[in-house]
């Protein structure tokens, strides 16, 4: 009798996992067929001057209620999505320069919440990176990078961000005190882009040394380095599960790493430009991979199979900068000073 319990109890468990799986590859296809009718729902003036970063509320997993944009003037700005449309609810003046990338905490909100804590960052070609309340109130400026900054990234416990710089590093940092925690070396040329594993143990960087590499926030040592780029690496980021890497370079692909098997499972010619940017989506697991090019488009691809989902044409301009929510919608900026955003079907 107790073996017969524990037949029933194996085939149960079976039949829950082929259930879960199914469950799990539908939400895949749907997300897939819902990415392939995405269509320009909204587009606005970014700022006078080339945009160059953008990034969507919720750390990658939430609803995408707060856009903020940043434009080489310096400038940012808020704005809120109203359905499929966006509309502007603060601006200020971030740096002199160039601002170069933007993070904003996982618990970001439209209205800010109601705090004047530390919500959104910026990086800029001064060499410094800045946190900033919702409304543009400045809480602590990061200091000690030798080189102007490239993108930056917040850590999803929210009590961390990274930089990453031409100096050659990249540094972590305590968003309530404002110290540095880390400065990593290991890349032989300037470091781009950084992005953080979805649990926040694991960070990764890319560099314009050609190389992705994958760092243990906990320790600070580099754990990984992904060969295979031509030219410098300039965009990266997480599948939603952990367990895959997407680079982005200047030699117009992009590649996808499995973590555990430490290998490269696909090489996408993406585009036929530099790859600028490249995020996951957050919905059915990263089922789609979006990427923005100086060529003047973006792209939604299978992140599964590879296979080219949906390209998005309407910018006059290089795009700069991706970023996409947990419903698929999907924002861009570029060159011709514009923020558009793609809806797809409900």
């Amino acid at each position: 009798l107790a073996s017969a319990n524990r037949r029933a109890a194996r085939l149960r468990a079976l039949e829950a996992d082929e259930a879960a799986a199914e469950g799990w590859a539908e939400a895949q296809r749907r997300a897939l067929a819902r990415a392939a009718k995405a269509e320009l729902a909204c587009s606005e003036l970014g700022d006078e001057r080339p945009l160059s970063a953008c990034a969507f509320s919720g750390g990658g997993g939430g609803g995408g209620d707060v856009l903020v944009t940043a434009a080489w003037s310096g400038a940012v700005k808020v704005w809120d999505r109203q359905g499929d449309e966006l509309k502007r609810s603060a601006a200020w003046l971030a740096s002199a320069e160039r601002v170069t990338g933007v993070a904003l905490h996982p618990e970001a909100c439209a209205g800010g919440g109601g705090s004047n804590a530390a919500r959104l960052m910026t990086a800029s070609a001064d060499g410094t990176a800045t946190l900033w309340s919702m409304s543009g109130q400045s809480r602590a400026t990061l200091k000690g990078h030798l080189a102007r900054l490239a993108r930056c990234a917040w850590h999803p416990s929210g009590a961390l961000v990274a930089t990453a710089s031409y100096d050659k590093t990249w540094r972590l940092w305590d968003v309530e005190t404002g110290a540095e925690l880390l400065l990593q070396e290991g890349h032989s040329r300037g470091v781009y882009c950084v992005a953080f594993q979805p649990d926040g143990a694991l960070c990764a960087t890319g560099g314009m040394d050609e190389l992705v590499r994958v760092w243990d926030v906990r320790t600070g040592r580099c754990v990984h380095v992904t060969k295979g780029h031509a030219r410098p690496v300039l965009a990266c980021d997480f599948s939603p599960d952990g367990f895959s890497l997407a680079s982005g370079s200047e030699d117009n692909t992009v590649r996808t790493w499995d973590l555990r098997r430490r290998m490269c499972t696909a090489t996408l010619p993406a585009h036929v430009n530099l790859i600028s940017a490249l995020k996951y989506s957050p919905e059915a697991d990263g089922a789609v991979l979006a990427t923005a090019s100086f060529d003047g488009t973006a792209a939604l691809w299978s992140s599964r199979d590879g296979r080219l989902v949906r390209r998005l044409q309407a910018h006059e301009g290089k795009v700069t900068d991706i970023a996409v929510d947990a419903q698929g919608r999907v924002a861009t900026v570029a060159h011709d000073r514009t923020v558009k955003l793609w809806s797809p079907p409900p």
